[in-house]
C-alpha cells in the first residue's frame, strides 16, 4: 500500500514540477538574445532591483523591434527600440537564450527608468510578467506578428 501511495504521489505531482528556468547573473550593459526574437532584436539589461510588492525586476531595452506601421509612415527602416521595459526576473530568465556581448545603454534609458519609477511609486504602472517575445508580440499587434 505504501508503494502505491508513493507512486500515485509521483504521478500526480511530477507534472507540476517541471525544470526551473536558469537564473542568469544579469548586469547593466549585457546584451542577450531571446527566444522567438524577430529579426535582429535583442535585449540590453539596464538595471536590476528588488521591489517590495513585485520581487526581483530587471529593467531592459528591447532593440530592433520590427514595426511595419513605420513603413506606412514613410520610414525606410521599420524597426525601433523599446526604451524601457520592467520585467519580472523569472520571465526574463525564461526568455533569454545566450549573452551575446555588452553595449552602452541608450542615452535616454535613464530618463525612461526615472519616469517609470515615478509612475510606479504612484501606483500608475507595474511590471511585465510575460516573456520578452510575448511583450514584443503585444507591441507589434498580437501573436501572429511575433512569428514574422
Amino acid at each position: 500500500m505504501r508503494y502505491r501511495l508513493a507512486l500515485l504521489t509521483l504521478i500526480v505531482f511530477a507534472p507540476l514540477s517541471g525544470p526551473a528556468a536558469a537564473q542568469h547573473a544579469f548586469a547593466p550593459g549585457q546584451v542577450w538574445s531571446y527566444e522567438g526574437a524577430p529579426g535582429t532584436s535583442q535585449v540590453i539589461v539596464g538595471a536590476t532591483e528588488t521591489l517590495k510588492d513585485d520581487g526581483e525586476v530587471v529593467h531592459i531595452v528591447i532593440t530592433d523591434v520590427p514595426f511595419e506601421a513605420l513603413v506606412d509612415m514613410g520610414d525606410a527602416d521599420p524597426v525601433f527600440d523599446v526604451m524601457h521595459v520592467a520585467i519580472a526576473r523569472a520571465d526574463l530568465d525564461a526568455s533569454v537564450t545566450a549573452q551575446t556581448g555588452t553595449a552602452t545603454l541608450p542615452g535616454n534609458f535613464e530618463d525612461a527608468l526615472r519616469m517609470w519609477r515615478d509612475a510606479y511609486a504612484l501606483g500608475s504602472t507595474g511590471i511585465f510578467e510575460q516573456t520578452v517575445s510575448e511583450i514584443v508580440a503585444d507591441i507589434r499587434g498580437g501573436p501572429e506578428a511575433a512569428a514574422e
